[in-house]
């Protein structure tokens, strides 16, 4: 993995770590907080707001703003897809049905402002002349996309870029956190 992306290092990764320390402690304190209250968890519920924090503050170094931003939008598009996820497959199924075809824009209006939310974040660094300092993934996606020649970012792949890692890693994040959950 690290010779494909050189953001995953074990260097760099380590950079990751107090953000996830810090989201771990969040993440014990809202379970032990679950416990309290019902003696019962279900873990993804619980935990997929913090697969969400870690990808935007850990990966990205986003502000809580941003953060804010970020959480609905995400969150709404998980719903949606859980929610439609066995009801056919295929365009013909959502356009065939409103409340999918309602889903589906909603999806897209949500993805959409979570590109508008990277774009902002890169450009804040450029205008800001903090680029290159936070060491984080949207970091190294900006460096990527930098031509050497010109010293100009290529935005449309800066933000296809973003986009990716953003949701492969909130997948995997959400994926990775509930089986260690499990485990423990």
């Amino acid at each position: 993995r690290r010779l494909m992306n050189p953001a995953f290092t074990l260097q760099r990764l380590s950079t990751y770590l107090p953000r996830f320390y810090t989201i771990a402690d969040r993440l014990v304190t809202r379970v032990e907080e679950a416990l309290s209250e019902t003696g019962l968890v279900d873990l993804g519920e619980v935990s997929a707001p913090f697969t969400i924090d870690a990808i935007s503050l850990a990966g990205f170094s986003a502000s809580e703003e941003e953060l804010g931003r970020l959480r609905p939008r995400v969150s709404n598009i998980r719903d949606t897809m859980a929610l439609h996820a066995n009801q056919g497959n295929g365009y013909l199924s959502i356009v065939a049905n409103p409340s999918r075809w309602k889903g589906f824009l909603q999806m897209q209006e949500d993805a959409q402002d979570i590109r508008n939310t990277g774009e902002s974040m890169v450009m804040s660094r450029i205008n800001n002349n903090t680029y290159g300092s936070f060491h984080d993934l949207l970091d190294y996606i900006v460096t990527a996309n930098t031509g050497e020649e010109t010293g100009t970012v290529n935005m449309k792949e800066t933000l296809d870029d973003f986009m990716v890692m953003f949701f492969a890693g909130n997948a995997t994040t959400h994926t990775t956190l509930n089986y260690i959950l499990n485990l423990l």
